[in-house]
């Protein structure tokens, strides 16, 4: 069976796999992508700490990876609701690249940790009678 696609060009349907995943216990595409992530930034930074005699080019390329990896890594944290983690990420983001696009995020990574905390805590106007 074919159908016609823009007028011009035929399709097809292929009723037969074309490629086959196979699970390896412990495969690094298969881990946690914060784990991965946490890694990559240990590595970066180890990196970073060690190309004292990079250029100024290839040290804000490593700069620019490594503000990368914590802003998606406070991402990830916000998903889960870890403000706290998220705020610490976003914050190291913006320290290695300053933007407004980290400032907002560690503003709302904030605002949710601090409007968790006060939800958790009683009210003092409750606790005197």
């Amino acid at each position: 069976s074919s159908n016609t696609l823009a007028c011009r060009t035929r399709v097809g349907y292929i009723d037969a796999p074309l490629a086959l995943h196979h699970h390896t216990r412990g495969s690094v595409s298969r881990t946690s992508v914060m784990r991965n992530l946490e890694h990559r930034i240990r590595a970066l930074n180890t990196v970073r700490r060690r190309a004292f005699e990079a250029s100024p080019r290839a040290r804000r390329a490593l700069r620019d990876q490594l503000a990368e990896s914590h802003r998606q890594l406070g991402c990830d944290h916000y998903k889960t609701g870890a403000f706290d983690a998220a705020a610490r990420h976003f914050a190291a983001a913006w320290r290695l690249r300053p933007d407004v696009r980290s400032a907002v995020h560690w503003a709302q990574a904030t605002t949710r940790r601090v409007a968790r905390r006060g939800r958790d805590t009683p009210m003092r106007s409750q606790s005197l009678t």
